[in-house]
């Protein structure tokens, strides 16, 4: 009896040991120390098997450029983005591997910025790489790559850590939020795209960007790397398709270029240079670009408009529109929207548009609140009083909460609220009559009693994030 009491002690003991040191482990392990919560990987190996017709790999220029939203509202095009920040061609065959294991794709497209990147400057870039794969024999691989070839960068890790990931650490133990543990809901569906509303003002791409007249012999890490993805192309039965985005080059990367193009011409893979097509797209650096590398939501749309006419006039790409199995991409499609009308249209919306887009739009929260001593919005009266506010209680201010063609809320002397997640509520403490309601987001506080005028905020259920806060005096 005594053996058996001390087995069961000693099991009990080492399962608590372990769920101990698993806890321990989601805190203390590497976290992406930008901290933006954007990972294409993560958001990959949630897809169902046998989905993606088209898989894109890249660096940075790749993620920001390529949306998959575009190419299954333009074609039905089911397509993924796999990039990763600094991706290198190192890295690029392990992540066309891990794809392989899960998807069948038709298709696979390579950022032509492979052929001239194969070092890792950053960290972080590096760390990315290597430990975003889950541990197979192919992020094994994939380490004894990248690691030992960069030196520079490794920091203090020792190629075991990077194997073991731990003691591989992160240094936002201060900031640490939900996000860090669970996946985002505005990137989830993104399907590996990054949105972007930035605009980098370019007068243009250069001279150098269009420059066919020099060109460096292709090296022979360029020429084996796609060999042997060649090589993989003809074995698992898809094709392969280099591409290049409207690129601010420097000399020595257009030279290079232009001689694995030569290369590629010689051993039959098809590649795609659109610095060239760029008036074909109306693409405009000045607004198109986010800086002389990546790209914002107009370039994106821009690019993604061409290659779908692209992909479906050189490939049998079928229509996936409609198909079961295939409710992922209309979600990526709803996100789209719903990111639009975030860094799109909402920044510089005027009130009346601001009343206007929860009437288009479903799955927005809408709190208005107006100040008892201030003079109220016309725009906002107008609202309130078509979905049901009376005059008299517009007079006294308050804050009026909206869902979906109808009030879910008015103003009321006790503190009132709405549920948007299971964890996240909406609710409203009200004030003296000679301050504004306090509206509270989650622990966030929106509208304070001293705010006055006439305040709305849209809360976004798709993306789980208020996507505008305006007061208006």
């Amino acid at each position: 009896m005594k053996t058996r009491y001390k087995l069961l002690s000693i099991i009990a003991f080492l399962i608590l040991f372990f769920c101990g040191l698993s806890l321990l482990y989601r805190v203390f392990s590497w976290k992406d120390t930008s901290g933006d919560y954007f990972s294409s990987v993560n958001q990959f190996y949630s897809m169902k098997h046998n989905v993606v017709d088209v898989a894109f790999f890249g660096p940075s220029t790749t993620y920001s450029s390529i949306n998959p939203a575009i190419f299954w509202e333009n074609c039905g095009i089911a397509a993924f983005n796999n990039a990763v920040s600094g991706q290198d061609r190192n890295a690029s065959t392990y992540y066309v591997k891990e794809v392989l294991k899960t998807q069948s794709p038709k298709v696979i497209v390579l950022s032509a910025s492979f052929f001239y990147t194969d070092v890792y400057a950053v960290p972080g870039n590096l760390l990315r790489n290597t430990l975003s794969l889950k541990e197979s024999p192919n992020s094994v691989a994939l380490i004894n790559e990248l690691v030992t070839k960069n030196d520079a960068v490794k920091g203090e890790n020792e190629i075991k850590d990077y194997y073991l990931r731990w003691p591989i650490v992160h240094s936002r133990y201060r900031e640490l939020q939900e996000e860090d543990f669970h996946p985002v809901a505005e990137y989830e569906n993104c399907l590996g795209y990054q949105y972007s509303c930035d605009v980098g003002n370019l007068e243009g791409l250069g001279d150098v960007s269009f420059d066919l007249s020099e060109s460096t012999e292709i090296s022979a890490g360029n020429k084996q790397w796609i060999d042997n993805l060649k090589k993989l192309s003809e074995e698992q039965g898809f094709q392969l398709l280099i591409l290049s985005v409207p690129t601010a080059f420097y000399p020595q990367q257009r030279a290079c270029l232009n001689g694995c193009f030569q290369y590629l011409d010689e051993i039959g893979v098809p590649y795609l240079d659109l610095n060239f097509h760029m008036d074909e797209m109306d693409f405009v650096p000045a607004t198109d670009m986010a800086d002389r590398n990546h790209y914002n939501v107009l370039g994106a749309r821009k690019i993604c408009n061409y290659l779908s006419d692209y992909l479906t006039q050189n490939y049998s790409l079928p229509d996936r529109r409609g198909q079961k199995g295939y409710e992922r991409y209309d979600q990526c499609l709803e996100t789209y929207y719903h990111k639009c009308l975030e860094v799109e249209t909402l920044p510089s919306a005027d009130a009346q548009t601001l009343v206007d887009v929860p009437l288009n739009y479903t799955d927005l929260i809408v709190s208005i609140t107006l100040h008892p001593e201030s003079e109220p919005r016309p725009e906002f009266v107008d609202f309130l009083e078509a979905v049901g506010a009376s005059p008299d209680e517009i007079a006294k201010g308050g804050t009026w909460l909206w869902k979906d063609g109808s009030l879910i809320h008015s103003p009321s002397r006790t503190q009132y609220g709405y549920q948007l997640t299971p964890n996240k509520y909406i609710y409203v403490t009200p004030t003296d009559v000679l301050g504004a309601d306090q509206v509270f987001i989650g622990k966030d506080v929106c509208v304070t009693s001293e705010m006055g005028g006439s305040i709305i905020i849209i809360y976004d259920a798709v993306l789980d994030k208020v996507i505008t806060l305006r007061q208006f005096e």
